[in-house]
């Protein structure tokens, strides 16, 4: 399987929903520094179960857009992920409020982090 489609809203320095889109081919993630290009890593790794500490942050609610120049903070970060190949598809997704409440999706379904694992075993 590989990726075809990341989508990120509220999740680090992501205030606005972005969504990026992967075709054939190889990709590389270029940019200056403080661009986001270690968040965008980031947030593969918490879509799949990475837990806060794992992802420079002591905390989960450091994972949320917390505003920049006119931007209001977000109550929310979101992350999903859709993966395809060999006529699979998956998508995941991951939402954090800023209440600390939490939800995880597989295929749009309410999920467990431990059925997420299960599904991408053997995926590659």
């Amino acid at each position: 399987m590989k990726i075809e489609r990341l989508i990120l809203q509220g999740f680090k320095s992501f205030g606005e929903r972005t969504s990026l889109e992967f075709g054939p081919g190889i990709y590389g993630i270029v940019g200056p520094n403080g661009s986001g290009k270690s968040n965008l890593v980031e947030a593969l790794r918490w879509v799949v179960g990475a837990r806060a500490r794992e992802l420079r942050g002591e905390e989960a609610l450091a994972l949320l857009f917390h505003g920049s120049d006119g931007k209001a903070p977000l109550g929310f970060a979101e992350v999903g992920l859709e993966l395809g190949g060999n006529g699979k598809r998956v998508s995941l997704s991951r939402r954090l409020e800023r209440d600390g409440s939490s939800e995880v999706r597989l295929n749009n379904a309410r999920s467990t982090l431990r059925q997420i694992e299960h599904a991408l075993m053997g995926t590659g």
